[in-house]
């Protein structure tokens, strides 16, 4: 019998939970975690305290590493981006952004946890201090150098 496949698309809490669950149900599962970013599996509850100077850097938001999910079976491919989802192929359009090129990579089962956007709708649109107003949102990348730049000098 062929092994199947499990991706998971988002690599942060509810990716990293759904696809560490999912390989300690089922070891014989090829599962395979795909995220944009550089980081995975972080505590973005976290960041508030990040920026406020209270934790020393990004790496103490960090729950596990790739290597770490590597050594229990779980294979993660940072810096992939899903560009299409193709449901009646069960395949997936994917780029690789450090390589800068595309690949198809089919699956037997998907998992969505893409996490959410900051949306403000007309929130803001009377405010007169606009350019400092910042977003959070769950990108460590920024959230590093917002740090970096603004707290830790």
């Amino acid at each position: 019998m062929a092994t199947k496949t499990l991706v998971v698309i988002g690599a942060v809490a509810a990716g990293t939970s759904a696809a560490a669950k999912a390989k300690r149900t089922n070891p014989n599962l090829d599962v395979i975690l795909l995220e944009r970013d550089r980081h995975i599996s972080y505590g973005a509850c976290g960041l508030p305290y990040l920026i406020a100077g209270l934790i020393p850097g990004t790496d103490a938001l960090i729950a596990r590493t790739p290597a770490e999910f590597g050594e229990r079976g779980v294979e993660v491919r940072t810096e992939h981006e899903v560009l299409e989802i193709d449901t009646a192929n069960t395949a997936l359009r994917v780029a690789d952004l450090a390589a800068a090129q595309e690949y198809s990579l089919r699956y037997d089962d998907l998992v969505i946890a893409t996490g959410a956007v900051c949306s403000t709708g007309s929130m803001f649109s009377k405010a007169p201090d606009i350019a400092m107003i910042f977003l959070l949102f769950a990108a460590m990348g920024f959230v590093g150098l917002f740090t970096s730049l603004f707290f830790h000098k």
